[in-house]
């Protein structure tokens, strides 16, 4: 009742104002089998490779120059009151015949230059992220080190598991195959050479496998797969443990097959008992039996719902609903959330807000904060006393923003400080201030951003 009563009263308050607005009023609303342990080589710092002549020290000392200079202009961009938001892209198939191959591990190039040097405070945690849609970089989230850990396979859907041990990934198993890949982060007591171990998790020999997701114990992935590229997609699972003898020891299992021939989003429930997926609708699956329930929301018309996630500490799953704004006339998502917790009476009540366009959206460790990611703007909500601020403004590619672990600080993905339009890994903090550029690449794009504590 509450909650009707605010979006009465905030209906009130709708004028012909910018789409930030807009976006502050929704969240206020909702404030209330093959190799295994395959050994790769040691990591390539990025940041350390130079020369030594004196053009290149002249170069370095100008982009320094400009990068502080460009960093004062982009700190303007907070005061920005436009929110451009884009919808999900689904994600693409692969060719259909395969022949297994092992996957290219060994770096073949420095990509970065020397980093001018960082004076401000350092910040805690790794930044993990797809590189050039090819290798996978680990970054120093203080900027000190930019490290490729592995090269080739065209790794995607890069996931860190929930205790951090482990970062999940698709990558090619050989011609016109994708499997599920997993590399350990724990390096306790295993030689700096030795501790990127990858191993193979799945074993299916399909085209297509997409959405790898850990559940909250990060003992089990589960994943959508389909033999062909643009075949119907089943929903399968393997334990982590026993990957080396997929698919018998480590239980790799078919929960459904679905009628779906694209999905845009998969998430486990906490307790590790259903897989909720959204294609068109949200859909619930049952991990003991695979039973899969018919749909438990109804999309708007104007588009898919999309981007499962359960808020922690809740049992509230929240996702993006495909709406119309009838003042602006733009679609894109609104934030909207179900509580499925007895799934006899469906289509589930949906709890709906304000529209705003976006593409991703993540919560705090705590649930306390969400961040929603668009196509040039980030918006931080306090959800408990309802104040949101615009974090990121009118970046030229998009920010696929991520929490750090601690929720002091956004990374986020936008141009260099310097004229040439390369995507760079940027850090902001909770209030929009305190920009920084960390990474210095010459070419490449940037994908998948996960921020661990250590």
């Amino acid at each position: 009742m509450k909650l009707l009563i605010a979006f009465q009263k905030a209906s009130l308050l709708r004028t012909q104002h910018s789409v930030l607005s807009t976006a502050l009023l929704l969240l206020v609303l909702l404030a209330a089998c093959g190799p295994s342990n395959d050994v790769l080589p040691t990591a390539i710092d990025l940041n350390t490779i130079a020369t030594d002549d004196a053009a290149t020290r002249a170069a370095d000392t100008a982009n320094a120059a400009a990068t502080v200079a460009s960093q004062t202009e982009v700190a303007a961009l907070t005061t920005a009151t436009s929110v451009a938001f884009s919808t999900l892209n689904a994600p693409t198939g692969l060719p259909p015949t395969w022949t297994a191959s092992p996957i290219p591990a060994v770096p073949t190039q420095s990509l970065l230059p020397t980093q001018p040097i960082i004076t401000a405070p350092p910040i805690e945690g790794t930044i993990y992220y797809s590189f050039n849609s090819d290798s996978i970089a680990m970054l120093a989230a203080d900027g000190s080190s930019d490290e490729l850990i592995l090269v080739g396979g065209k790794p995607a859907d890069l996931l860190l598991s929930p205790d951090e041990q482990w970062l999940a990934y698709t990558a090619d198993d050989g011609e016109g195959v994708r499997e599920v890949y997993a590399m350990s982060l724990q390096t306790e007591g295993i030689p700096d050479d030795q501790w990127y171990r990858t191993v193979r998790v799945s074993c299916l020999g399909f085209a297509r496998v997409v959405y790898p997701v850990w559940s909250a114990d990060s003992r089990i992935l589960a994943f959508a797969a389909s033999e062909t590229p643009d075949g119907a997609l089943g929903i399968y699972t393997v334990e982590l443990a026993g990957s080396n003898q997929c698919p018998v020891a480590n239980h790799q299992r078919g929960l459904v097959q679905t009628e779906f021939n694209e999905i845009t989003g998969l998430t486990w429930k906490p307790d590790n008992t259903q897989l909720y997926l959204t294609s068109g609708a949200v859909y619930a699956v049952d991990y003991a039996d695979g039973k899969l329930y018919p749909p438990l929301t109804q999309p708007s018309g104007y588009g898919p719902d999309f981007a499962p996630i359960f808020r922690p500490t809740t049992t509230d799953l929240y996702y993006l609903k495909t709406q119309r704004d009838d003042d602006s006339t733009l679609i894109g998502g609104a934030l909207s959330y179900v509580s499925p917790l007895d799934l006899t009476t469906l289509p589930l009540f949906e709890q709906r807000g304000t529209i705003f366009l976006a593409q991703t959206m993540g919560f705090s460790r705590d649930g306390k904060l969400v961040l929603a990611s668009g196509a040039q703007d980030v918006l931080l909500q306090n959800m408990a006393v309802g104040s949101a601020v615009v974090v990121v403004s009118g970046a030229k590619f998009t920010p696929q923003a991520v929490l750090s672990p601690d929720a002091g600080y956004i990374a986020y993905v936008d141009s260099g400080a310097d004229e040439n339009l390369i995507q760079q890994v940027w850090i902001v903090d909770r209030r929009g201030s305190n920009r920084r550029q960390l990474t210095f690449h010459e070419e490449g794009t940037i994908t998948f951003l996960n921020w661990a504590s250590k």
